[in-house]
């Protein structure tokens, strides 16, 4: 997470995420492994006569995947989901995608506006084009034969939040109160989340898989692998171009891009090439800066919201990869789906938790639709996982309640917490994500029709 109320601080401050600049000469990565192994092979030549904007270990876009979704999608559907869901604002997109009656003209490289991908808009609306998607929407599900068992044959991957375990400090989620509290660790509470969410999503007939099932990492990679990469980033961000910086810096950097980028890249690997499902929940929790992890700073809020993919900034839609997976959801129509589950969501769990809805004040986010609790942002994850997907972030962390809950532990039944009796946090959670899911589901398959 980037910015309030989703990031904490790091141990040094990482800079801004500025693009990468791969020299013409820089290698192009092979057909992905199917195995996570997370950005390690670079190989075919790539022949380029200017530098390719890439975000932090982003891959070389093969622009050639959009040829299939030529005459898929009308002017109109096309404009209004990249000007109401995926830029930020008209001046995202401007000299980078140009769009007339016939088609959009989208330019591959930034530092090459001459390289166009020229997309052919569906001349006739009225006739049906299914776009190329490994993803099922709801229609195209077998007909629900069972009413008690709403999710059944749908694929459902919970992607638990950050690593936690003995990477929980060096990720910068953790803080602990004392050597006889327990220490408040987001990836372990996420997955303990996702463990309750598995069980209620499979009683409901979802096929389900965890993106990890240990408090432990995805990728080959650690921080050490990632040192040159560290040194480029703060290279390119220099004012001045220095080469020369702290090892404490460095180090900072490097963890950052090993618990963030490199992770979730693993993550995107194993999601789009061996699971393949019709829906990713993102489950993660919350937090305001708390500063020092020893002595932490309590709030009084205590809120969440939901986001799905969008509001790309004109920085990240000069990243020639972003723009290019920007390009992927829009013509695969993934917004359409998640819209409605992120509010189905949105709606169970703020009945379960009674937390109130945050509201975003930077322009790193936009709201989208009527729900107070729904919002676009561009995150990593939201956005290499070719599907849709429901990233949630509920329960601030160092809210004092909150901490009170995590003390509490993972029991069973229902305890009193102030004026109410309540399960323990993880699953009054992961009861709130299921049951939106199964009100939405059972809504929409009792008359399945495409949309």
């Amino acid at each position: 997470m980037q910015a309030p109320p989703v990031s904490l601080p790091l141990p040094l401050p990482l800079p801004l995420p500025l693009p990468v600049l791969v020299p013409a000469s820089e290698p192009k990565p092979e057909a992905a492994p199917e195995t996570p192994v997370a950005l390690e092979s670079i190989k075919a030549p790539l022949e380029l006569p200017v530098p390719v904007r890439l975000a932090h270990l982003g891959t070389l876009p093969d622009w050639s995947r959009l040829e299939t979704y030529q005459r898929t999608i009308t002017r109109s559907e096309f404009e209004t989901a990249l000007r109401e869901v995926y830029a930020a604002d008209d001046a995202a997109i401007e000299g980078l995608i140009d769009i007339t009656d016939g088609g959009a003209q989208i330019r591959r490289w930034t530092e090459l506006p001459s390289d166009v991908f020229e997309l052919e808009f569906k001349p006739f609306p009225e006739r049906p084009a299914v776009p190329k998607r490994y993803w099922r929407p709801f229609w195209a599900l077998p007909p629900l034969t069972d009413p008690e068992r709403p999710l059944s044959g749908i694929s459902i991957s919970i992607d638990p939040g950050h690593i936690g375990g003995a990477y929980a400090k060096q990720e910068g989620r953790w803080y602990q109160i004392g050597k006889d509290n327990l220490p408040v660790m987001e990836g372990e509470m996420a997955l303990l989340t996702a463990r309750y969410l598995r069980t209620h999503l499979e009683q409901l007939g979802a096929d389900v898989t965890l993106v990890r099932s240990v408090n432990a990492p995805v990728t080959r990679l650690r921080s050490k692998d990632l040192r040159d990469e560290a040194r480029a980033i703060l290279t390119a961000s220099s004012p001045k171009g220095s080469t020369f910086f702290p090892r404490s810096m460095i180090e900072s950097t490097a963890d950052r891009l090993f618990c963030v980028s490199s992770e979730i890249r693993s993550r995107g690997e194993l999601i789009n090439q061996r699971f393949q499902p019709d829906l990713v929940l993102c489950l993660h929790y919350n937090a305001e800066a708390w500063g020092d992890p020893t002595k932490p700073d309590f709030v009084p809020r205590n809120h969440f919201h939901v986001l799905i993919n969008g509001c790309y900034s004109r920085s990240e839609m000069e990243n020639d990869d972003e723009r290019f997976e920007m390009l992927l959801r829009l013509l695969q129509r993934i917004d359409g789906y998640e819209l409605p589950l992120a509010e189905a969501v949105a709606n169970s769990l703020s009945r379960a938790s009674g937390l109130e809805p945050y509201t975003y004040t930077g322009t790193y986010a936009k709201k989208i639709g009527p729900n107070p609790y729904v919002w676009a942002r561009n995150l990593l994850a939201n956005r290499v996982y070719t599907c849709p997907v429901v990233f949630l972030e509920p329960y601030v962390m160092n809210n004092e309640e909150v901490h009170q809950r995590v003390q509490m532990g993972d029991y069973r039944g229902l305890r009193k917490i102030g004026y109410t009796y309540r399960r323990n946090i993880y699953d009054e959670y992961a009861t709130g994500v299921a049951k939106g899911l199964e009100d939405y589901f059972r809504e929409v398959r009792s008359n399945q029709s495409p949309r």
